[in-house]
């Protein structure tokens, strides 16, 4: 068993099915233990994504990160609070922790595997069984599904992604439109094909999109908030002022 089986079949496919083409079918005695793996793909991800590192993190600062800003447990959120350093660890932990569900799911189930794990992740991020189901928006989870399930998807998705962002300066906005996108491209340049990782990927898409639904009515209002990349050219703006002053 090379590598390229595992990533495509997984190890429950390739020793239950002897045919890369019968790696979604469901039959007979069969039916029985893909319904259990994909339940226990499902099960173990949301577990995992229920690890939410904003709220972690937050509980170092003495404060939970769901009580200031936007009430948003995520990256976004902690840095506005508690500033970039804090932004950059909940990115990395909520990122890593999707990498991990996906990969399990890789290898077990293959890439249906990983994209299922990575929607159960993304789930648990969103409504975490340790927070009261009070979460973020997954965003940095869905960024570790599409680079592991979908690299060539990932990398059109990061340039459009720059390209809003810097064109609009929301966030918000710049994520909304990318996972609606995410779909698209799964169907037409991964796997061409409107098959389970699609429909997955569809999924993903809509939960995100409802996650952000506060967003898109701050958006529609004018009243999202922007950020700024020229923050320190107005530092220095003032600065000149006060001196004359």
């Amino acid at each position: 068993m090379n590598f390229w089986d595992v990533y495509n079949l997984g190890f429950f496919n390739k020793f239950f099915f002897n045919k890369v083409e019968d790696s979604f079918v469901i039959y007979g005695e069969k039916t029985t233990y893909v319904i259990f793996t994909l339940v226990g793909i499902a099960l173990v991800s949301y577990l995992i994504g229920s690890l939410n590192f904003s709220i972690l993190i937050s509980k170092f600062y003495g404060a939970d990160v769901r009580d200031g800003g936007s009430g948003n447990a995520g990256a976004t959120n902690m840095t506005r609070q508690f500033g970039k350093k804090a932004g950059v660890f909940t990115f990395l932990g909520d990122f890593l922790k999707s990498v991990l569900s996906t990969i399990l799911g890789i290898m077990v189930f293959g890439t249906i595997g990983g994209v299922l794990a990575g929607l159960f992740c993304i789930v648990g991020h969103a409504f975490p069984l340790y927070f009261k189901f009070r979460g973020g928006k997954g965003v940095a989870c869905v960024v570790a599904v599409a680079l592991i399930t979908s690299p060539v998807s990932f990398a059109i998705l990061f340039l459009i992604y720059a390209i809003l962002l810097f064109g609009f300066k929301m966030v918000s906005f710049a994520s909304i439109m990318s996972v609606l996108i995410y779909p698209f491209l799964v169907s037409r340049i991964e796997y061409k094909s409107l098959g389970p990782q699609f429909l997955m990927a569809m999924a993903i898409s809509i939960l995100i999109v409802f996650l952000h639904r506060k967003n898109l009515m701050r958006i529609f209002n004018h009243t999202e908030p922007k950020i700024s990349f020229g923050k320190k050219k107005k530092n220095k703006e003032n600065i000149n002022e006060n001196s004359e002053k």
